[in-house]
């Protein structure tokens, strides 16, 4: 079974667990629909690296940033879940504007992403239905609950 994941930096954990379902991030400009976005890669999704200000301006973290200062967590669903709508049926689904989309696609080529390898859903997604898995050496297996009491507990 192919599986897409939608990854997530350890550190929203906590949050996710109380919310028990994977949530469609904010609305876009002019009433664009939220998404709730999956990748077809299975090492990590570059446009899910966060950001850090450097010298007073915004870059993103190298993966080793990102990896080191807010860890990395991973939810998979089945590549054929009904729930799921390739890249250019979720920017039509959400009504994203075509200058919007295609700046998007600009940015995250150049972080090394490919729209293509994209999904989303426009509904939450239960965590009781995805597996879970956490980055350590290499993507393992892990407790939900048991890694988002870690993350709190060592964040304190």
């Amino acid at each position: 079974m192919n599986l897409v994941w939608h990854y997530a930096p350890w550190a929203t954990l906590p949050q996710i667990v109380a919310a028990g379902a994977l949530l469609p991030g904010e609305p876009g400009r002019d009433g664009e629909a939220p998404l709730l976005w999956f990748s077809a890669r299975q090492d990590w999704e570059p446009t899910a690296t966060r950001h850090v200000m450097d010298g007073g301006r915004p870059r993103p973290m190298t993966f080793l940033e990102h990896r080191q200062r807010l860890g990395c967590v991973r939810f998979g669903l089945p590549a054929d879940d009904t729930r799921l709508l390739p890249w250019m049926d979720a920017c039509r689904a959400a009504h994203m504007r075509f200058t919007d989309r295609r700046k998007l696609e600009a940015s995250s080529r150049r972080v090394g992403a490919n729209p293509l390898e994209w999904s989303a859903s426009m509904e939450a997604i239960a965590l009781a239905g995805l597996r879970f898995q956490v980055l350590a050496d290499t993507w393992g297996e892990g407790d939900m609950s048991a890694c988002a009491r870690l993350w709190t507990q060592r964040r304190g």
